[in-house]
């Protein structure tokens, strides 16, 4: 049962990160993220998205390292 739900777990990541890349590929005009006024350089806009997903998780896997509740 644990194999059956690493096994979807990866099909998961392959499915995410396969769509990316397609979004990547397609939507190769540069694109800038504001935030509280700043903004970013011009970057592709899968590239963009990819980073600020990737920012998400670290983020949230820190989060959830240090203020998760203990048991």
């Amino acid at each position: 049962m644990k194999q059956l739900a690493l096994f979807g777990l990866c099909a998961i990541a392959v499915a995410i990160a396969g769509s990316a890349a397609l979004l990547a590929i397609q939507n190769a005009s540069p694109a800038s993220l504001s935030l509280f006024g700043y903004e970013s350089i011009r970057l592709p806009l899968g590239l963009l998205l990819t980073g600020c997903a990737g920012l998400g998780a670290i983020v949230a896997a820190v989060m959830l390292a240090f203020g998760g509740k203990r048991r």
